[in-house]
């Protein structure tokens, strides 16, 4: 199951910061986001601004997200050239200096993704590793079958199937 929503217009200059940290609270009550991953998005997203408004200020770039629900995906359309080749050229040195807004960045998300004046910030949201998850769903849908699963080790060990 998907969910996206519609993109919401911000015109980037100082006072707009609430739009986005508006935006990100609507991602994380609707998904339910934990803390966790609330704070990995408000810090990306007010990294990607204060980013946006220093290359950019006074225009307009639109926000959407679409998620999966063990990643979300937040849509930039609008970026300037300028934002993406000063992000390009901090992806090629992340290990060299970077300024600290750009290491904020490229270390709350998991990837940003450039293409034709759309930048994608990624974001893990999954709340336990994704092969964990597929072991536990096939051990419930065993037990909700009737069959058997092995025991454990010990306490809070992986069980043997």
């Amino acid at each position: 199951m998907k969910n996206s929503n519609q993109k919401i217009k911000v015109y980037l200059e100082k006072g707009s910061r609430n739009n986005i940290e508006y935006f990100v609270e609507e991602i994380s009550d609707k998904l339910r986001i934990n803390e966790t991953y609330f704070g990995n998005l408000l810090t990306g997203m007010d990294a990607l601004f204060l980013i946006l408004t220093e290359n950019q200020n006074n225009s307009t770039v639109y926000i959407s997200y679409n998620t999966d629900y063990q990643e979300v995906k937040i849509n930039i359309d609008g970026v300037s050239r300028e934002t993406e080749a000063e992000i390009l050229k901090s992806q090629e040195k992340a290990k060299e200096n970077t300024s600290s807004i750009m290491f904020t960045l490229l270390n709350v998300t998991e990837s940003v993704l450039i293409e034709d004046q759309r930048l994608t910030l990624v974001f893990d949201i999954g709340a336990m590793n994704r092969v964990e998850y597929q072991r536990r769903k096939q051990a419930l849908e065993k037990y909700f079958n009737g069959e058997k699963t092995g025991k454990s080790i010990k306490s809070n060990d992986h069980f043997y199937l």
